[in-house]
């Protein structure tokens, strides 16, 4: 899963997980962006928008750190990539 999200983010696709199979009555959605523009690059990163909250890391093993957290927790699965 590691490589799989840092190859398509850095390739610029946007990944996203939910909890759409397992959720009662709590739907949780999270987004996965990576930002590498050479205007403005205090703004780059690898993104996580989660329910509405922006994550934002520069460096890739934080980015997973919260990723899982977050996946693990709301018993997220991939949707869309």
């Amino acid at each position: 899963m590691k490589n799989f999200l840092k190859q398509h983010l850095q390739e610029g696709k946007e990944i996203i997980f939910d909890n759409e199979k397992t959720f009662t009555d709590d739907f949780k959605s999270m987004e996965c962006t990576f930002r590498n523009e050479a205007k403005n690059t205090w703004a780059n990163g690898f993104k996580i928008e989660f329910n509405g909250a922006l994550f934002s890391f520069k460096t890739f093993d934080a980015f997973f750190k919260k990723f899982t957290q977050l996946k693990t927790g709301w018993n997220l699965e991939l949707k869309s990539w």
